[in-house]
């Protein structure tokens, strides 16, 4: 009994420690500000979360507000992650189409900077950058400090080819265009991969839910697991133990999703080119 409950122990320290990711480290930079808020928000949920599964092993009374304390944790983290990924597919959509307006005005004669000013007005993800054209930053390192926010990639790729322009005099408008065929392989990479990882992801949430039928099984059987795992801390330990390993189950499988479509090999080409 001990032992098992030594275990369960650490299976419960290793679910809250990997649950929830710390601020980690990294160049300091303001584009990333809101990046790094989203992680310090997850610090502070697993500083909250762990005290309260630690009182629901112990006390009787809290073990049912500290698993349904465990569950709204992971769908939070799930939503969470769920909306970044849709904001970061609409960032490179616009990105794509900043490119496009960008080559257009070129093409038609305007030298780079004016047409970054003009491209500004009907593409939000260049308003950042014309503004920093007019308090005199270089729109090449304008285009990185941007291209540093998620789902702003390609703008590293206009950035670095602006600032070889700017020291060589070479035409900006091959690497536009560049830029927008990258984002249409990247679209076609990202909807078969999607495709492709839908299996994977309906077999991760139904395992999920295989202790519930499990549980099933032994109320049908005459057991008393509701009364195991809340009569005893072994019993409570194993419950939120496994609550929480079932939540780092499913945030697991979708960041390996979300790594598997999230089409870093389409970024990695563009720059190289």
């Amino acid at each position: 009994m001990t032992g098992a409950m030594a275990m369960g122990a650490l299976a419960l320290g290793l679910a809250c420690w990997l649950l929830v990711p710390g601020t980690g480290s990294g160049r300091a930079s303001p584009a990333r500000g809101k990046v790094r808020r989203g992680l310090a928000h997850k610090s502070w949920l697993g500083l909250i979360l762990l005290p309260i599964i630690l009182a629901g092993v112990i006390f009787e009374q809290l073990v049912i507000v500290a698993g349904l304390v465990e569950v709204v944790s992971v769908l939070m983290i799930l939503a969470q992650r769920a909306r970044g990924s849709r904001q970061m597919t609409k960032n490179r959509q616009l990105v794509a189409r900043s490119s496009e307006v960008l080559a257009n005005l070129m093409s038609v004669g305007h030298v780079p900077s004016r047409a970054a000013q003009l491209a500004a007005d009907q593409c939000l993800p260049l308003k950042p950058v014309a503004a920093a054209i007019d308090i005199g930053i270089a729109p090449g390192d304008a285009f990185v400090e941007v291209g540093q926010l998620p789902g702003y990639e390609q703008f590293l790729t206009i950035g670095r080819a602006w600032q070889v322009s700017a020291r060589s005099g070479a035409s900006l408008v091959a690497t536009l265009e560049s830029v927008n065929q990258s984002a249409v392989e990247h679209s076609e990479l990202q909807d078969v991969a999607t495709t492709e990882a839908s299996a994977s992801l309906a077999t991760g949430r139904m395992l999920a839910v295989l202790p519930l039928l499990g549980l099933a099984m032994a109320l049908m059987i005459g057991g008393d697991p509701l009364g195991f795992f809340t009569g005893s801390i072994a019993g409570r330990l194993c419950l939120l133990s496994g609550l929480g390993l079932i939540g780092l189950g499913l945030i697991w499988t979708d960041r390996l999703i979300d790594q598997a479509t999230g089409g870093r090999q389409i970024v990695a080409k563009s720059e190289s080119r």
